[in-house]
């Protein structure tokens, strides 16, 4: 398992922080494994593929939205969130190397050795007072793929871009988004808010670290607290998608690995 850089990992009650060692730590063995029998490694929240020691190619973090049925990722991955707290996820293509399941506060890091095309049980750490804590960002990582783009994000989630991809900087965006979108960008907490007069919006992708998507179910004509802001604190990018022609959701639902 690769270790997390040390600029991105938390110290956290019951862990040693460390920034390279000639063999990194296992999973914990005390926590319930997945499906695959994997063991988590518990990794501050905002942990993300290109975070890890080496950085390795993520679909970018995914907001989990209400919906049933699994998600479809860039790379020809699935994902699916059941009761919000529990996550499979399916790669019928090039197999996962990590899966980052995030919470409020912790994250999971999930490594597979050799690595997995399928797996479920994943879960974020419990909350505080121990009850299960609510999945708020699933990313998982392959080696020597591409970070996708932007519109590739919305397009393999089977949507189709509407507006942008828009730039922000000097505290404004570009016209990339159009007469009909208007945005706004919170500067003290580095997030976005989103509003159209168009067609609704099935999803907001913005490029931070690696790119997040923020689905919407139904699909809304406003959204708010969009991650958004990058590492600078002063620039992003953003594409809103919208339902179309295109149509790739998967038929069937994740499963996991033998």
């Amino acid at each position: 398992m690769p270790l997390p850089r040390a600029s991105a990992l938390s110290v956290l009650a019951g862990l040693v922080a460390v920034a390279v060692l000639a063999a990194p730590p296992p999973g914990d063995a005390g926590l319930p494994r997945t499906a695959a029998g994997i063991a988590p490694l518990t990794v501050a929240d905002a942990m993300g593929c290109a975070d890890l020691t080496p950085p390795l190619a993520g679909t970018g973090r995914v907001v989990p939205a209400p919906v049933a049925g699994p998600m479809r990722l860039p790379g020809d991955l699935e994902v699916q969130v059941a009761g919000g707290a529990v996550v499979a996820w399916r790669s019928p293509g090039p197999p996962v190397r990590a899966a980052i399941v995030a919470g409020p506060d912790r994250a999971h890091l999930y490594w597979y050795e050799p690595p997995g095309t399928a797996d479920a049980g994943l879960r974020p750490p419990d909350a505080a007072a121990g009850e299960p804590a609510p999945v708020v960002g699933v990313e998982l990582c392959r080696t020597g793929r591409a970070a996708p783009d932007l519109e590739a994000v919305c397009i393999r989630a089977g949507l189709l871009p509407l507006a942008g991809p828009s730039t922000y900087t000097d505290g404004a965006f570009d016209g990339a988004l159009g007469p009909s979108v208007t945005a706004e960008v919170d500067p003290d907490d580095g997030t976005l808010s989103w509003a159209t007069t168009g067609p609704p919006i099935a999803a907001v992708v913005t490029a931070t670290t690696s790119p997040v998507l923020v689905a919407y179910d139904p699909p809304a004509a406003s959204g708010t607290d969009v991650p958004f802001l990058g590492t600078d604190g002063t620039t992003g990018r953003v594409v809103l998608c919208g339902q179309g022609v295109l149509s790739s959701a998967p038929t069937s639902g994740a499963s996991a690995a033998s």
